[in-house]
């Protein structure tokens, strides 16, 4: 597929998103994770591998969705996950095809032409030009990543630690041609690196996930079930706990838990109005929050789960765009009623907040490195924000074009608690720091 076709299918998406019987309320979200996938495949091109996106963690489970779901489908809101008669899937790799198809009758290609690796998930394999979309970091520094890559037989999706000496293991999936791809990391993994929970992008396609666990280091996986259906967006860990994040098919906000040790996944209450979704999940100290944004207003909400029950309060944010925490203070991204984007902060559990005294272009990420310190991205510029309201710009390793016509930009950073960190590219590339965000350099991938 050229740069052209890129753009040419993204139009027609777009065109389909929007005129459809009933258009999608999602559409500029699903159209930004097209954009995104296509940065992605245009800077595999241009690199000549055949890699593609892939994410990374430490955690207790790997969620994957299992299909697409079509426009006009009806999933029921039921606690035991069961479908109306009406609904309809899809593959998601016939995405393409199948946007063309209902445009100009094109027919979608074979599942066979798309040549993935057949190793068994949990199987040791040698991976090349392995490209990162996600990853974690443990309080100790463990590193975890899932990745896309070549292995011997083929592309192959894998887990492990970019920067040992041990061969990837291959990912687990539903269909070897859907990938997941979203990590994390429990507050075990320090005592237990190998344990892994991860959630596939690809979900805004369809209404329920498949969700694996393991803990054996990836050795073994098995299958768990989420309450209900629901498209899991988001994995974060706190409070000894493991909690998934996402949407129902209505469009409201869904939340599960599960302890970390055992796969016993149950519905969360949560205090998330009919129009709210929910963003930015992430633990806080040995608690998790997210920030729930209203759909029809610019008024956003933190959401924290403090010792059994969830508090709200307000955030200064007329739409939040990452979060990070460290040391107990919440470092969240925030694009302003003026369409500015800036990094607020809060150390008091979201009861007060503070904010950069000049806005940042196109922040992209943010990860916090102490109660006094993070680093933001916008574009390919990195900063270090401190809590005197402060952004000191620093010198970032990748700048080349991306697809688009736009610079690289960063799309996750985070840190471990001895100031070690580390930040992905939207090409898959990863960067270190081993001074707390002042200095970056590339982390080879082998």
């Amino acid at each position: 597929m050229s740069d052209h076709d890129d753009s040419e299918y993204e139009e027609r998406l777009r065109r389909v998103l929007r005129q459809v019987p009933s258009p999608r309320a999602d559409a500029d979200s699903i159209l930004a994770r097209v954009e995104s996938g296509a940065r992605r495949r245009v800077r595999r091109r241009r690199i000549g591998g055949a890699v593609a996106s892939a994410a990374a963690v430490v955690a207790v489970a790997a969620v994957i969705v299992p299909s697409v779901r079509d426009e006009q489908s009806n999933v029921a809101d039921e606690p035991n996950g069961t479908h109306t008669q009406n609904e309809k899937r899809i593959h998601p790799t016939q995405l393409n095809e199948r946007g063309s198809a209902e445009i100009d009758g094109t027919k979608p290609r074979s599942k066979a032409t798309a040549g993935k690796s057949k190793l068994a998930a949990g199987q040791e394999t040698e991976a090349t030009d392995v490209a990162v979309s996600d990853f974690a970091v443990s309080a100790t520094g463990n590193l975890s990543l899932l990745g896309e890559g070549s292995c011997p037989d083929g592309p192959c999706y894998v887990t492990g630690d970019p920067t040992g000496d041990a061969d990837y293991r291959v990912a687990p999936t539903q269909d070897r041609l859907l990938r997941p791809m979203k990590w994390t990391a429990t507050s075990t993994a320090a005592a237990e690196p190998g344990i892994q929970v991860g959630s596939d992008e690809s979900n805004s396609w369809t209404w329920t996930d498949a969700l694996y666990s393991t803990h054996d280091a990836g050795e073994t996986w098995t299958p768990a079930r989420l309450p209900g259906s629901f498209s899991v967006e988001d994995v974060e860990p706190g409070g000894g706990r493991v909690w998934a994040f996402g949407t129902r098919a209505d469009g409201r906000a869904a939340v599960a838990s599960s302890s970390e040790q055992a796969d016993d996944w149950v519905h969360e209450r949560v205090p998330v109005g009919r129009n709210e979704v929910i963003r930015s999940p992430m633990p806080v100290g040995d608690e998790v929050a997210f920030v729930a944004s209203d759909r029809n207003s610019a008024r956003s909400a933190l959401v924290r789960y403090n010792g059994g029950t969830w508090v709200r309060t307000a955030v200064p944010c007329a739409e939040p765009l990452e979060s990070s925490s460290a040391d107990d203070t919440i470092w969240l991204g925030c694009r302003k009623t003026n369409g500015l984007t800036t990094v607020t902060w809060s150390r008091d559990g979201g009861v007060s907040w503070k904010s950069l005294r000049s806005e940042l272009p196109d922040l992209s990420a943010v990860g916090g490195v102490d109660s006094d310190t993070a680093v933001a991205s916008a574009g390919e510029q990195l900063y270090v924000v401190d809590a005197g309201g402060a952004a000191a710009p620093v010198s970032a390793p990748f700048s080349e074009k991306g697809a688009w016509g736009d610079k690289i930009g960063y799309t996750a950073i985070r840190f471990d608690d001895d100031g070690t960190g580390y930040a992905t590219t939207t090409g898959g590339a990863l960067a270190r720091s081993d001074d707390g965000g002042a200095s970056w350099k590339p982390e080879p991938l082998h």
